[in-house]
């Protein structure tokens, strides 16, 4: 999946396979998963600056398994990147899987959540701002050029 300006994408990986083939209809962007499959997020940065990625399935925030918002933890991309996401977030050094499941089998049903975003997978992404710096110039004094531009020497 892409964003309209080809920026950012987000791409679902099963198992031991190539991107997930994407499939349109009535708005939407549709792939094929199968129960029990195992599956890794990919999300590449396209642009020249850092962007922050927060990524959801099921309408939770991986990191935390919280529901996503823009105020939840997320990965910071850097440019002409991309980073492989393999599950749900447990600690440092470890993820518990990412699978396809029906809705009565998701992460979010066992935990008591909204099953409303069930089978959805997104991604929230915002760019570094980049902060410019006005040149300053200090002046240390006039330079009075007697002559110059006037034919006088």
């Amino acid at each position: 999946m892409l964003d309209s300006q080809r920026r950012y994408e987000l791409r679902i990986r099963p198992l031991g396979r190539k991107a997930a083939d994407e499939y349109y209809h009535q708005g939407s962007i549709w792939i094929e998963g199968r129960n029990g499959n195992s599956y890794t997020i990919d999300i590449t940065n396209n642009t020249s600056q850092r962007a922050l990625f927060i990524v959801s399935v099921d309408g939770l925030d991986v990191l935390k398994g919280k529901p996503a918002g823009p105020d939840s933890e997320g990965y910071v991309v850097d440019a002409k990147s991309t980073v492989s996401i393999p599950g749900w977030k447990l600690n440092e050094k470890e993820a518990a899987e990412f699978f396809f499941s029906r809705n009565d089998d998701s992460y979010v049903n066992s935990i008591g959540g909204s099953t409303s975003n069930t089978g959805v997978i997104g991604a929230m992404v915002f760019s570094e701002r980049v902060y410019v710096q006005p040149a300053t110039t200090t002046w240390t004094g006039w330079y009075t050029g007697i002559g110059v531009g006037t034919g006088q020497s």
